[in-house]
């Protein structure tokens, strides 16, 4: 395993696409549809039911160029779990000796949650390969995100939580590496319909606007 080469891919992804449901069927359902739209980098927490087989399952058939972690990640046994199943990266909801540790020792990309500039600082210290600003949207947004990188331009900061298909850009826009999307990624009725050649279409198009504003516009 090499968690530098994760780190990498995740920031080539863009995008990473949080899995959360109540049921099994959905969630791969989801991240089916999230594949077929061109999603390359998935986040499968452990709130979701059987996500351990979840995890296997997909890290068993997706191509290389997509990589697959686990979210919501609290303890050096999920650290472990996730490893055992294929992960290539973990994402934590806070800063965590333990988990970082535990993530380090097995080479994969290892991601804590943070707000403050001091909590984001001390995760990099613990040797933090990103740090999930979390929850962004809730004190300022990109103008928040840009105030922190501002004196340290070279922190690889993932944004989640209220960052949706509309805002998305402004976060990159504002020196995110990467960004965190949860249900905001895919519309709520198809959600609430199960349609998901729907979400498929819809995060499709998001991330060729996406993309194409990057490229212009950055």
């Amino acid at each position: 395993m090499n968690r530098k080469l994760f780190a990498n891919k995740l920031i080539d992804a863009k995008v990473i696409a949080v899995i959360r449901a109540k049921d099994y069927r959905d969630a791969w359902d989801l991240l089916d549809a999230y594949f077929k739209a061109g999603i390359k980098a998935v986040e499968i927490t452990t709130t979701c039911p059987e996500w351990e087989t979840l995890l296997k399952r997909a890290s068993n058939i997706v191509p290389d160029e997509i990589i697959v972690g686990v979210g919501t990640v609290t303890s050096s046994d999920d650290v472990k779990k996730s490893v055992d199943n294929g992960a290539r990266f973990i994402v934590s909801p806070f800063v965590s000796n333990e988990v970082i540790g535990t993530a380090i020792e097995h080479d994969i990309a290892v991601i804590p949650g943070a707000l403050t500039p001091g909590e984001i600082a001390h995760a990099f210290s613990l040797g933090a390969d990103m740090v999930k600003v979390f929850p962004v949207e809730n004190v300022g947004g990109p103008k928040y995100l840009r105030a922190i990188l501002a004196p340290m331009p070279e922190w690889k900061l993932v944004p989640t939580g209220g960052v949706n298909r509309e805002n998305a850009f402004d976060y990159f826009k504002a020196g995110a590496a990467a960004i965190g999307i949860g249900s905001n990624l895919a519309p709520n009725e198809a959600l609430l319909n199960r349609d998901w050649s729907a979400v498929s279409s819809t995060v499709s198009e998001f991330l060729k606007s996406l993309n194409s504003r990057l490229e212009y516009e950055l």
